[in-house]
């Protein structure tokens, strides 16, 4: 069956402006793009990988705690942001469709709890799904397989925020 699906923190804004932060990006920029209009940021990326065993590993992105800290700025600067994970980027890799949804998803709660902990209230607003290609057009990175997509698109409504 399908994991419990995540109770939404807060709607998202009937607009939204989204900005990308870069590769583990943390700094008076994203504050910058609050202030000019930015209230969707998304904060790059995390790779979801497989262990030598099986295990579903979540790796990468920013410092939690410093996306914590910049969130809480934010808010109490009046500018109150929703705050996505994109997962993924060029060359990264794709879920293993092998593992199953339910394992991807305890993956996925587990590293969002961690940013909770870390001081960002309730977590992730959502994935932004940056699945992308590969230098090497023979790397299986390059390529999308029917049940790959179909592991994404379950994981997405549960996740919908």
């Amino acid at each position: 069956g399908m994991p419990p699906r995540r109770p939404p923190r807060r709607p998202l804004p009937s607009v939204i402006s989204a900005g990308y932060a870069n590769w583990g990006e943390c700094d008076g920029k994203v504050e910058l793009a609050a202030r000019t209009g930015v209230n969707v940021i998304i904060w790059f990326a995390i790779e979801l990988t497989v262990a030598p065993g099986g295990k579903p590993v979540v790796s990468g992105g920013p410092n939690l705690t410093c996306v914590a800290d910049t969130a809480a700025r934010l808010e109490a600067g009046g500018l109150p942001t929703h705050h996505f994970i994109s997962v993924g980027g060029w060359d990264a890799p794709h879920p293993d469709p092998a593992v199953p949804l339910e394992a991807w998803w305890a993956a996925l709660t587990s590293w969002d709890e961690s940013a909770e902990r870390a001081g960002l209230r309730g977590g992730f607003d959502g994935l932004d799904w940056d699945l992308e290609g590969n230098d090497d057009r023979s790397s299986p990175r390059s390529r999308f397989s029917a049940a790959g997509l179909r592991l994404v698109g379950q994981l997405m409504p549960t996740a919908a925020t």
